[in-house]
């Protein structure tokens, strides 16, 4: 009986991870090792302020059922245009801003992470790495201080990478009724280059979900928080990724 107890942590944090996996598709994304990313103009679909219903015409290719992105690096990159600063929400591990940093491409590299716990141990390896900042907090009251040091450093637009959502575990947000990544939108839209910025938002498979105790917003319900921002907003799916400009990226 006592070996039976002892061996319930073990088997709660097996089923916790078990439903991660099954809720959201797969645990973590494919990093691969070429960066480089081939753009298929048949598997995105864009669209913009006028379109009516945005999770109709996504829902029309599936998006709620994708897989998780592959070739994260390789993506961000292609995104990035001639952006030399890029700012993520959602260190994690810190896999993910370390190869960024990596590539040379950007002049500053910053992430904010919610959790003290992942905070903690990325900030002991990558803490003090020249070229890349580390924030700890909530990244939708975080990220205006994170936009405005960067623009201090690297004036015009950022790519903004937008990754923080609770997702059990050690992750951190348990207690917020949505993720933060509509207030992360209007801190992005409404900083001083917004017109300049490229915005990410990842995990498009999970918009217009309750998962784990929290609501995701709709790809209609973000076009519209967006809209009323910035009118002229063009907006790209792919790669389980919503990409959003202030304008046709084609027209500038």
């Amino acid at each position: 009986m006592r070996a039976a107890w002892l061996l319930l942590p073990l088997l709660l944090l097996a089923a916790e991870r078990s439903d991660a996996a099954r809720l959201a598709g797969k645990l973590k994304p494919v990093f691969v090792k070429d960066t480089a990313w081939e753009n298929n103009p048949a598997t995105s679909v864009s669209f913009d302020c006028s379109t009516a219903d945005p999770t109709q015409l996504l829902r029309m290719h599936h998006f709620n059922q994708a897989q998780v992105g592959v070739n994260k690096t390789g993506f961000i990159l292609h995104r990035a245009g001639s952006r030399q600063a890029l700012i993520e929400t959602g260190t994690n591990d810190g896999r993910n801003i370390k190869k960024l940093h990596e590539t040379g491409v950007f002049r500053l590299v910053s992430s904010i992470e919610f959790s003290p716990v992942y905070f903690s141990r990325v900030n002991a390896t990558l803490g003090g790495t020249p070229g890349l900042r580390l924030y700890s907090g909530d990244s939708g009251v975080v990220l205006p201080r994170a936009l405005a040091d960067t623009a201090s450093v690297v004036p015009g637009g950022v790519v903004v990478w937008l990754d923080a959502h609770y997702s059990l575990g050690k992750t951190a947000g348990a207690t917020q009724k949505e993720p933060p990544i509509l207030k992360e939108a209007t801190a992005v839209l409404t900083s001083e280059f917004a017109r300049d910025h490229v915005l990410i938002m990842d995990d498009v498979r999970l918009f217009g979900a309750y998962l784990y105790r929290q609501n995701y917003p709709t790809p209609t319900q973000v076009q519209q928080h967006v809209c009323r921002m910035q009118p002229q907003a063009y907006f790209c799916y792919e790669n389980d990724a919503l990409t959003i400009w202030s304008g046709n990226p084609s027209r500038r």
